[in-house]
């Protein structure tokens, strides 16, 4: 895997922010 831990949490946290607003 080339991906790199930084990606992934930038990745998970526009993921998480994208779920939050789903609901708001």
């Amino acid at each position: 895997m080339k991906l790199n831990w930084g990606t992934g949490i930038v990745i998970a946290f526009i993921g998480f922010i994208a779920f939050i607003m789903y609901f708001i």
